[in-house]
């Protein structure tokens, strides 16, 4: 009888070679995604500067320091009135932002998973879990975030340790929160450098893509998107597609990248 012992491949060429051919196949609704979600970043903060931007415009170039200078002098009710604003549409679109990610990660999950996206059910679907995604991505951040403050080694450390927990609460809502970020934590375990390599791949595509413009960088960060996915099923049981029954090449790899020890 077969021995179903399945190892992961984490090969770079294998999971940038998956990553390329899902984001040429699924990259308008990730691109689309991405674009709202960076206009929602930079809303309260284009808000609050509306009349800074409309004085350089009229040729009075005065710098950030010397504009909120002016805006104490001249109106500092208005002024204050301005951050409130700033901060209420910070909240409003940081919320509004979470439920994007949260689709976002579902349509990354469909494409790898289906090979299709049907983004009127995953949009329409998308309140489902929201409050539990928001949850367990804000404590992975704050987490990750007292890491970095303690030393820069930690916060690396937790990054890598708890790089799926916001997946795994789009993928997996009905679990506790606890065992998202365990089933993070087991999935990473011994496997520290490997993904180490991979993040610092990840820095290197969104260097490129810098170089090679805006729209360079898209298309370098939804590799990067799709290289994590990549990684995800490749770490996970749940992503695990091989079984006694199905067919294995000469080398012992199925098609998805698994090897089977026999």
């Amino acid at each position: 009888m077969e021995n179903k012992t399945f190892v992961p491949d984490l090969g770079v060429s294998s999971v940038f070679d998956s990553a390329w051919g899902l984001t040429k196949k699924h990259f308008l609704p990730i691109f689309l995604l991405m674009l709202v979600g960076g206009m929602l970043y930079n809303l309260p903060s284009s808000y609050f500067y509306s009349s800074y931007y409309a004085e350089l415009l009229s040729g009075n170039y005065l710098t950030e320091e010397e504009w909120i200078a002016k805006q104490i002098d001249a109106a500092p009710v208005s002024l204050l009135k301005n951050y409130a604003v700033m901060l209420l549409l910070a909240i409003v679109c940081g919320l509004i932002r979470m439920y994007i990610d949260l689709v976002r990660n579902r349509v990354l999950l469909s494409a790898k998973e289906k090979d299709s996206v049907d983004m009127t059910a995953i949009i329409k679907g998308g309140f489902s879990g929201y409050w539990f995604f928001l949850i367990c991505t804000l404590l992975s951040g704050i987490i990750i975030g007292i890491g970095y403050v303690f030393c820069i080694l930690p916060g690396i450390f937790l990054q890598v340790r708890l790089m799926f927990v916001p997946i795994i609460a789009a993928n997996k809502p009905e679990l506790t929160l606890s065992e998202v970020f365990s089933r993070s934590w087991n999935m990473t375990e011994g496997r520290f450098l490997d993904l180490l390599l991979f993040g610092i791949i990840v820095v290197l595509l969104s260097i490129v893509g810098f170089i090679c413009c805006c729209v360079g960088l898209y298309v370098t960060s939804i590799i990067s998107e799709f290289m994590y996915v990549e990684l995800y099923y490749r770490l996970s049981n749940d992503g695990n597609p091989a079984s006694p029954a199905e067919d294995v090449t000469f080398d012992g790899r199925d098609a998805d990248g698994y090897i089977r020890s026999i």
